[in-house]
């Protein structure tokens, strides 16, 4: 920008001299030279004045290309201005708005009120890749307007009964692709905004295998009736997914399936339902997870406990069919939410039905009619381990 003003300013001077010499002014002084003659004289006069339109054709058209040149330079530097701006503003709103259910990390975490787990957004990220990044922004605003229906997720678009404006809602999407998410904290402890409740991965085996689903968002779009908060219907129920080996177009081998399905949903999409899960990345054992990876032992962990969910090796995850040893059997493993293991002769890895939890921590909540968009679902019975999110970035889901 700088340059295009200084260009400017050489050319504007470059004229003035040219229209001077046009009007017949020589740096000459008076009486150095004989009067010309007045036809001479005239002549001389139209060649200055032609010299002189030529000359401000061509500083016209000089300033112009080196206005083109700057031009894309100009313009990324004020997308990116504005940007910045965007996911400002996105990132007030979203603390003041969301974090009580998605957390401060966007990971998520238990609706207030709801009992049921929220969505994972940091799997929505910006990629660099245009078309890409504009069918994720879109699909942001969509959900963020409308609302999705049959889960907690309210509609929050001015259009649809909300608080929200288009321009507000846009920020916050932009600020779910873009934004930083460790500043979110500060601002909504600033705010005196409810903590967060966000599902705990703690212990081994079938325990934490639940506690890996909870806490990378899953249970928001999927169902497993032994975890209360996953009551998700945007993906399938995945109670039985033991038993579905080769069914609906599904390989036989059901563990590589599932793998493949977390890491590379796209590859298979199970018959009436979208293509709507992100992919997840899986990253060596001792580095630190984010809220869309797992560790590779995480990843085995969860995997073994999906493929056996609905057989009577339920529950019953690093063994293949019950050595001794190999890990807890489903009478030894309570399920998710404190449940009561199924007694001994009741069906192998059923629990039996739940019991009601104790009130969450983190004090009273807000119920689901203080949403705006309306109805929201029903309350589960029980919950997952919980702790308060009062680490940065710590793990969470919604």
């Amino acid at each position: 920008m700088v340059f295009g003003v200084l260009a400017g300013i050489v050319l504007l001077v470059l004229l003035a001299f040219a229209v001077a010499y046009a009007s017949g002014w020589s740096p000459r002084p008076q009486g150095t030279a004989p009067p010309a003659e007045p036809e001479t004289a005239s002549a001389i006069g139209m060649e200055r004045k032609i010299q002189v339109v030529i000359a401000a054709v061509l500083a016209i058209g000089a300033l112009l290309v080196i206005y083109g040149i700057n031009e894309p330079n100009r313009q990324a530097t004020a997308f990116a201005r504005q940007r910045e701006q965007a996911i400002d503003r996105g990132m007030h709103a979203f603390a003041q708005y969301c974090v009580p259910c998605h957390g401060y990390n966007g990971a998520g975490a238990i609706v207030p009120g709801q009992g049921v787990q929220a969505a994972n957004l940091t799997v929505h990220r910006a990629t660099g890749d245009r078309d890409e990044d504009r069918k994720t922004l879109d699909l942001l605003v969509k959900t963020i307007t409308r609302g999705r229906p049959g889960t907690a997720m309210p509609a929050w678009g001015l259009s649809d009964g909300g608080s929200l404006n288009d321009e507000e809602i846009r920020e916050i999407a932009t600020f779910i692709m873009y934004g930083d998410w460790s500043e979110v904290e500060p601002i909504a402890r600033a705010g005196g905004g409810p903590t967060p409740i966000v599902p705990e991965v703690a212990g081994g085996g079938a325990a934490r295998a639940r506690g890996l689903f909870a806490s990378k968002g899953c249970a928001a779009c999927h169902t497993i009736e032994e975890i209360p908060t996953a009551r998700g219907n945007v993906g399938p129920n995945l109670s039985q997914l033991g038993t579905r080996a080769g069914q609906d177009g599904r390989p036989s081998d059901l563990k590589a399936y599932i793998r493949q399905s977390i890491l590379q949903p796209s590859a298979f999409i199970v018959p009436g339902f979208p293509n709507a899960m992100p992919p997840f990345q899986e990253v060596p054992d001792g580095t630190q997870a984010g809220p869309n990876q797992f560790t590779t032992s995480d990843l085995d962990l969860l995997v073994d406990y999906l493929s056996k969910l609905g057989t009577p090796e339920q529950g019953q995850v690093g063994t293949s069919g019950g050595e001794a040893g190999a890990g807890p059997s489903p009478q030894e493993t309570p399920a998710a939410g404190g449940a009561t293991p199924a007694p001994a002769g009741g069906a192998p890895g059923q629990p039996v039905p739940p019991t009601p939890a104790a009130a969450s921590p983190g004090g009273a909540q807000p119920s689901g009619a203080a949403a705006p968009g309306g109805a929201v679902t029903t309350p589960a019975t029980t919950q997952l381990p919980l702790t308060p999110q009062s680490q940065p970035g710590a793990g969470a889901s919604r």
